[in-house]
């Protein structure tokens, strides 16, 4: 079941007093970079104009922004918000989060603080699977397209929309399985959630359209030739069949992510490391901060990893 369905266990989307109460370390932290990240935005804005640049600097190296070295530290601060806002479970935090990573992406097209391998999770936590799928899409084909010239700002940016999430997922898998996990462990997410709904629509063959569509996740609730149809078996098939490619893919590139996501209190509570090496533990630990989230509010999608751990899928 995808997380924006009944039973969500994000907390609705406020401070309240009892969240305040308890957490009060954490608010003041986002406090502290909220003024940060004004304070830097403010220093910039004055070294612009001191530069003798009359116009909006926010503007003008839009998309180019990681280039201007007076903006990193800008850049550096509203990363430390987005942290400290993934330590707030909620659902204001988890928007914010992700309208922070959106326009920092806008700014910075190259992409130098690895916010690519942020946002899906916490899309995938709003319910957006749609767009974090198209999102991991773009931004697989760009980096395999050795072509792209991503300093060229007239080339089409993030503009993947409605891409069919079942298609197989070779895209995604490369032979060896190297670079990034976080398309690979967030489409495999994406995937179990239709899986999910496929095998929900399966058991109840006699149920309404109205109540079938209630069952099913963002995606499966807008496809009428799905939930019409009476034998969701051969799909349900493939998709396990893409399931377990991906698995291993990931299994390949790091040994330690599908155990550190069954188990996650262990790395979780070690504090996040500054770097990482591919295939490390460190680098499974990072990845899971991003993901482990969006896979814990999205029912029974660990134990399908178990049994592929155990060799039994």
């Amino acid at each position: 079941m995808s997380s924006d369905q009944p039973g969500d266990p994000l907390p609705p989307a406020r401070c309240e007093v009892q969240h305040r109460r308890d957490h009060k370390q954490l608010c003041e932290l986002i406090k502290e970079n909220r003024l940060d990240v004004n304070e830097q935005e403010r220093k910039l804005r004055a070294i612009s104009r001191l530069s003798g640049n009359a116009g909006d600097v926010f503007e003008q190296w839009r998309g180019r922004f990681w280039r201007l070295a007076e903006s990193r530290p800008y850049m550096i601060a509203r990363q430390g918000l987005v942290d400290s806002l993934l330590n707030i479970n909620t659902r204001m935090a988890s928007q914010e989060a992700a309208d922070h990573l959106w326009d920092m992406l806008q700014l910075a097209r190259n992409d130098g603080m690895g916010i690519r391998n942020q946002l899906p999770g916490q899309l995938l936590r709003l319910g957006q699977d749609q767009e974090a799928y198209d999102f991991m899409k773009w931004w697989t084909v760009t980096e395999n397209d050795d072509q792209h010239d991503a300093s060229n700002m007239s080339l089409p940016y993030l503009d993947v929309h409605g891409a069919d999430v079942f298609e197989p997922v070779a895209l995604f898998i490369k032979d060896p399985p190297i670079g990034e996990l976080t398309p690979r462990v967030c489409v495999t997410l994406i995937k179990l959630r239709l899986l999910n709904d496929l095998e929900t629509l399966q058991k109840a063959p006699g149920a309404s359209l109205e109540s079938r569509r209630e069952s099913v996740g963002p995606i499966v609730k807008k496809r009428e030739d799905i939930l019409n149809r009476d034998d969701q078996g051969p799909y349900i098939e493939e998709l396990k069949t893409q399931i377990k490619a991906l698995y291993e893919s990931v299994k390949q590139s790091n040994n330690y992510f599908w155990p550190a996501l069954c188990s996650p209190a262990k790395t979780m509570n070690q504090p996040l490391p500054g770097s990482f090496s591919p295939g490390s533990p460190q680098e499974a630990h990072v990845m899971l901060r991003y993901n482990v989230d969006s896979w814990y509010e999205t029912k029974g999608t660990t134990r399908p990893i178990k049994v592929l751990m155990r060799g039994t899928y």
